[in-house]
C-alpha cells in the first residue's frame, strides 16, 4: 500500500489546493495513509466540499461508499479537527483530519 498512498499524495494535494487547503503527511504509511489539511486562504471551500473533492478523486466506490457516506461519517477529535476515513480499495484507506474553518 506505501507506494500506491505515495501516488495519492500528489492527487490529493492537488484538490486540497484547489479548495484552499494546506495538505501535510503525518503517521506510518503501513496501514493507512494519514493526512492532515489546514485551511489556507481566506475563500477555502467547507469541509464537504473537499471530502467530496477527495473522494471523488482516489475513492473507491464499491458498495455503499460514497462522498456523502464518508463526509457522514465523519468523527470529531480535539483542537477543532475532524477525521474522516476514504476507503481506496484493497483494504486500505486516507485518514483525512480537515481544521476547522475560522469563524
Amino acid at each position: 500500500m506505501p507506494v500506491l498512498y505515495a501516488n495519492y499524495f500528489g492527487i490529493l494535494k492537488d484538490v486540497a489546493q484547489q479548495h484552499g487547503y494546506a495538505l501535510a503527511l503525518h503517521g506510518s504509511f503501513v496501514r493507512d495513509m494519514d493526512l492532515i489539511a489546514v485551511p489556507w486562504t481566506e475563500t477555502a471551500s467547507l469541509q464537504a466540499e473537499l471530502i467530496k473533492g477527495c473522494f471523488e478523486a482516489i475513492g473507491w466506490t464499491h458498495g455503499e461508499d460514497s462522498a456523502e457516506r464518508v463526509y457522514n461519517a465523519r468523527t470529531e477529535k480535539p483542537h477543532g479537527r475532524t477525521a474522516y476515513a476514504i476507503p481506496t480499495g484493497g483494504g486500505g484507506y486516507v485518514d483525512l483530519s480537515v481544521m476547522r474553518l475560522a469563524a
